[in-house]
């Protein structure tokens, strides 16, 4: 029997070819009880894959189909694709319309990859479709952002050179990637839009991957990995200086597959040939329909309730952006003598005081602030600081109870002065583009042991979220 309970296949045995049978083959396959053939090929019964090659499709061809393409039956592979209206510019437009059109229950017109299994009485329905059938043939193509566990939303830290990486997945399916979207210079692409809940949405940039789906191999990825600079470099030019109080930002990604132009198609060969994971298009270029980069083509891949498949939101927290880096320690606070952060240094005390200077790279002003402290200027984001010291601790004595890995000092919040000596009860003020030299005070910071190096966090919301901002240098012994 051509069928091994999940696939149909025509067989040849000792010189006798064994076609498909459709009670024995087509019937137990599929689960279903009528062996009628028109019953079988139109999928009244709901049971057909449409994920295979091979498959009834709607075609007057009265012959079985030999050579089977994209366009052997109606529609693409016997589907209707949701594909980007002409003179469509980005693929948001259609992203927005599927996940409104299904919140709200209005609709919106575009197909889920909808079957095309013919209609007895139009349709020619030949039983010989299904040689090559597979029950269990899975979806071919997989989108999505990393890290955002099919949630459509994901949270990255401005301090740091974070990317967020959105990928195209080849499933090892009957159908592969590069045969599900077959026109010629098909690419991935991230489409990047400034976000505020009361306002229209403003295109910032376009991604576009330097792999093309063309030579995607089976079981393989594109990935387009967006970088924190480039989401700033994409804000700062779409906005200039007239940046948010709070220093925090949500954007919205759309993905999907779209066809290149020659233009298109050079860029992306060039970046690839540099060994760079995509090429960007900014603002002014995407926002321009002459810019010639983009073709006729555009396609988001299959999705479910989340559309996480086409759509992400991404928060970026803390955009303003700096460097923190240390000048020196003072091992005794009473009597501050700054040394070089990597001498050795042997100390009494668990206090300490920290030479730092801080490098506003950012469009925003900063306020660095003692713990607790609110600033004085609504208009400059407010920073509090708080570290922590790595190292050798053999006695516990200062060990974190919260922390598991057995060499992490307690976390202390620290107080800020301008000045060597004084009172720690001021703030630290950083225009956009300038640099300042300040100290912290952090009592109880050294446990007993050798200490290695000093983590300092820092928190733009008041204490509640806390990302690292630097790596202090730290070879000091605690007797």
């Amino acid at each position: 029997m051509p069928n091994d309970g999940l696939r149909i296949y025509s067989e040849t045995r000792n010189g006798v070819k064994y076609g498909v049978d459709l009670a024995a083959d087509v019937c137990k396959v599929l689960g279903i009880t009528t062996a009628n053939v028109g019953y079988a090929c139109s999928n009244r019964h709901g049971r057909t894959n449409k994920w295979n090659k091979h498959k009834p499709v709607r075609s007057s061809r009265l012959q079985p189909i030999e050579g089977w393409t994209n366009i052997s039956g109606e529609g693409i592979w016997g589907m209707l694709f949701p594909s980007l209206p002409g003179g469509t510019l980005y693929l948001r437009e259609m992203c927005v319309a599927i996940a409104k059109g299904e919140s709200d229950g209005t609709g919106h017109g575009y197909h889920n990859y909808t079957y095309l299994p013919p209609r007895p009485g139009i349709d020619c329905c030949r039983i010989l479709d299904f040689d090559g059938y597979a029950q269990n043939a899975p979806q071919p193509v997989a989108c999505g952002t990393a890290g955002s566990g099919g949630s459509g939303e994901v949270s990255i830290n401005a301090f740091d050179s974070e990317t967020v990486d959105f990928y195209v997945q080849d499933t090892w399916g009957l159908i592969t990637v590069a045969e599900l979207y077959p026109e010629p210079q098909m690419a991935f692409c991230v489409e990047l839009f400034y976000h505020v809940d009361t306002e229209p949405e403003r295109a910032m940039m376009i991604a576009v991957s330097s792999q093309s789906l063309k030579t995607l191999p089976r079981g393989g990825s594109a990935k387009v990995s967006v970088s924190v600079a480039e989401i700033k470099e994409a804000l700062q030019e779409l906005m200039g200086n007239d940046t948010a109080g709070s220093g925090s930002f949500t954007v919205m990604a759309y993905f999907g597959m779209r066809q290149l132009t020659a233009k298109g198609e050079t860029a992306r060969a060039s970046a690839a040939t540099r060994g760079d994971n995509h090429f960007s298009i900014p603002t002014a270029d995407a926002s321009d329909p002459v810019s010639g980069y983009f073709g006729m083509a555009g396609y988001v891949a299959p999705w479910g309730s989340r559309h996480s498949e086409f759509q992400c939101r991404i928060n970026l927290a803390n955009y303003f952006s700096y460097r923190l880096y240390g000048e020196g320690w003072a091992i005794n606070p009473s009597d501050p003598v700054f040394v070089d952060m990597s001498v050795a240094q042997v100390t009494g005390s668990a206090d300490t005081i920290a030479k730092v200077s801080l490098d506003n790279t950012g469009t925003q002003g900063v306020q660095v602030t003692s713990h607790g402290d609110g600033g004085n200027k609504p208009e400059y984001q407010k920073i509090w600081l708080r570290a922590h010291a790595i190292g050798n601790y053999p006695d516990g004595g200062a060990y974190d109870p919260a922390r598991l890995d057995g060499s992490t000092g307690n976390t202390v919040y620290c107080s800020v002065r301008t000045a060597p000596t004084g009172s720690f009860n001021s703030l630290v003020e950083i225009p956009p583009g300038q640099e300042r030299t300040f100290y912290l005070d952090i009592p109880g910071l050294f446990p007993r042991g050798q200490t290695y190096s000093v983590i300092v966090e820092a928190s733009s919301d008041g204490g509640l979220t806390w990302v690292i901002a630097t790596s202090l240098n730290a070879n000091i012994k605690r007797t």
